[in-house]
């Protein structure tokens, strides 16, 4: 599993629940990088962070609040993400993956 971050906010009630899970779980981050928005808010722009909890895989948006924590888990543990997400948006990602998708022309 590529490199995984979590961005969060110390306010964020989402955020704290999600990290909750993780210490419980986890006993800590695990195999997460934790961002935290208000030490580093060149994140925002950079990585396009609009919400936290925000959690990143391998530079690629896969979560955002609301967030199952049980998803920050299985990442912290390098496990597969492919049960959290809709079969169609794994297919649309597998396709985008492959670069057969085209994005549609305006006229």
């Amino acid at each position: 599993m590529s490199r995984a971050r979590l961005y969060i906010h110390p306010l964020c009630p989402s955020s704290y629940s999600v990290l909750k899970k993780l210490w419980s779980e986890v006993g800590g981050p695990g195999a997460l990088e934790i961002v935290s928005v208000d030490r580093r808010p060149e994140a925002v722009l950079t990585h396009g962070v609009v919400s936290t909890p925000w959690l990143e895989v391998g530079g690629v948006a896969v979560a955002a609040d609301p967030m199952e924590p049980e998803l920050a888990v299985e990442a912290a543990q390098g496990g597969d993400l492919a049960r959290f997400a809709p079969a169609a948006w794994m297919r649309l990602s597998r396709r985008l993956a492959g670069g057969s998708w085209q994005a549609p022309t305006h006229r």
